[in-house]
């Protein structure tokens, strides 16, 4: 005997079937538009401790980066600007003339 499957449970099937498709295919296109668009600006710092101040400080950033600003922070917890006279880019590498 072949019993028949109720047109209710063959639709409900075929309607779970395609949203779920659906959302799998906008899953999909929305992360391949996330993970490749360079148009997003990232932002970051780089951080180094100092142990000795009367020595030059070496940071390497990443290739293409900007520098927008480099500071230091005192013991106190302040910070003060430095300005490019104190410091070289060349390439990914950044050295630091330590000022305070």
């Amino acid at each position: 005997m072949i019993e028949i499957l109720e047109p209710k449970v063959i639709m409900s099937v075929v309607v779970a079937l395609i949203i779920l498709g659906v959302g799998v295919f906008a899953f999909f296109v929305t992360w391949g538009e996330v993970t490749t668009n360079e148009a997003l600006a990232m932002s970051g710092t780089e951080c180094q401790t100092v142990v000795n101040p009367a020595i030059a400080q070496t940071v390497t950033i990443p290739d293409g980066a900007t520098i927008t600003r480099v500071y230091e922070t005192l013991n106190t917890g302040s910070s003060q600007n430095i300005d490019s006279g104190n410091y070289t880019h060349v390439g990914t590498t950044v050295t630091i003339n330590v000022t305070g």
